[in-house]
């Protein structure tokens, strides 16, 4: 075997790799928005306070927000422990957050349509 054999070989799972990835963020970004919500323009919204339940944080509320992290994190975790990550994110609904010391407490709504997703 010549080593531009497996410089090939490494870039066809690159690529694979690369394209479960864009297909799985694909896929999040295309979920629906928080029907909750009133979006005012970009990074804006209301919400009735009746729909706000123990948590009033923004990101909370805002999906688009949420994909956003969970694209992120798809984009960074290394491929072998992908599927692990996101099953974790689904049975816990939340994510150590480390690059900003912080716990990201995803949206009841948004673990259901992973669940739909995904399981």
């Amino acid at each position: 075997m010549k080593l531009t054999d497996v410089e090939k070989g490494l870039q066809a799972q690159q690529e694979a790799i690369h394209k479960i990835k864009e297909e799985l963020q694909a896929a999040i970004s295309a979920l629906p928005d928080n029907p909750s919500i009133k979006r005012l323009g970009h990074g804006a919204f209301t919400i009735s306070s009746k729909d706000l339940g123990n948590n009033w944080t923004p990101e909370f509320h805002d999906f688009k927000i949420q994909y956003g992290i969970l694209i992120t994190l798809i984009d960074k975790t290394q491929p072998d422990k992908l599927a692990n990550v996101l099953t974790e994110v689904i049975n816990n609904g939340k994510l150590r957050d480390k690059d900003r010391n912080r716990t990201v407490y995803f949206h009841p709504e948004v673990i259901k349509l992973l669940k739909e997703l995904f399981l």
